[in-house]
C-alpha cells in the first residue's frame, strides 16, 4: 500500500486517508485537484470522513468525491465508502459501531448495477443490526455547481426527517 500511495503522490495527486470506523488507516485515495476530468486512484478500502457528528442522520456514499465536496461545504455527516473489489469489506465491526451510534443512515449510490447491488446488500445487513436505513440513488453530474449540490443534500436530509 505504501508504494501505491507514493506513486499517487509522485503523479501529483492529493492523497486522502481511508480509515475503518475506529480511525485506523486502511487505504488511501488520490485526486488531482483543479483538473476538470480526473479519475481518483485508490488502494485499500475504507471510509473517507468521520462518523463523529452530532447530527441524527448520516449519508454513506459509494463515491469519494460526493463526500469530499459535501464535507468542504460544511456537511460533517456525509461519509464516502470505497468498497474496494469486495463488497464484504464493510465489516461486521463497522455495522455494529454504526448500530451503536443510533443514527439514521442514507446509502447514496450511483445508478449502475454495482452501486444498486452494493446499496441493496448493505441495507439488508444494516436492517439486520437494527439500523434505520434508506437507499437513494443520485447522479450529481454537476458536482462543480456547489449550490445545486447543497440543495440536493438538503433534500436528502429533509426526506429522512
Amino acid at each position: 500500500m505504501k508504494d501505491k500511495i507514493f506513486e499517487m503522490i509522485t503523479e501529483g495527486r492529493t492523497v486522502f486517508p481511508l480509515t475503518d470506523v475506529a480511525g485506523n488507516v486502511t487505504g488511501a485515495v488520490g485526486k488531482k485537484l483543479g483538473v476538470r476530468i480526473s479519475r481518483s486512484e485508490s488502494c485499500g478500502y475504507g471510509f473517507f470522513g468521520s462518523f463523529d457528528t452530532d447530527k441524527d442522520v448520516i449519508i454513506i456514499s459509494d463515491n469519494f468525491n460526493d463526500a469530499r465536496i459535501a464535507r468542504s461545504i460544511g456537511y460533517d455527516n456525509v461519509i464516502g465508502f470505497l468498497p474496494g473489489r469486495d463488497q464484504e469489506t464493510f465489516t461486521e465491526e463497522a455495522l455494529c459501531a454504526i448500530a451503536a451510534m443510533n443514527k439514521i443512515v442514507i446509502l447514496k449510490y450511483g445508478r449502475d448495477d454495482f452501486g444498486r447491488s452494493w446499496a441493496e446488500d448493505l441495507s439488508l445487513r444494516m436492517k439486520e443490526k437494527g439500523i434505520e436505513v434508506y437507499t437513494c440513488y443520485h447522479e450529481w453530474s454537476e458536482r462543480e455547481n456547489i449550490s445545486k449540490f447543497k440543495k440536493e443534500l438538503d433534500k436528502m436530509f429533509a426526506v429522512a426527517y
